[in-house]
């Protein structure tokens, strides 16, 4: 009775293991898409500083050169 007793609460324990390890999974797994999603959106976000970037740029130098036509 007593070694039935042990062996139910072995497997218990095993099905506890292997149910805390599919849920370790799982939130690996939705770490691994958080991440995903999150480099997504910083690439958007590099790529919108690179643009604003060029379009500064773009306005200085034209600034720089309508100036130059008003120095003596």
């Amino acid at each position: 009775l007593i070694t039935r007793l042990e062996y139910q609460q072995n497997l218990m324990i095993q099905h506890q293991t292997e149910t805390d390890q599919l849920k370790l999974q799982i939130s690996v797994i939705d770490m691994n898409e958080e991440l995903r999603q999150t480099k997504a959106g910083l690439q958007v976000i590099v790529a919108d500083i690179i643009r604003v970037q060029a379009e500064l740029t773009n306005h200085i130098s034209s600034f720089l050169n309508r100036i130059k036509h008003f120095e003596v």
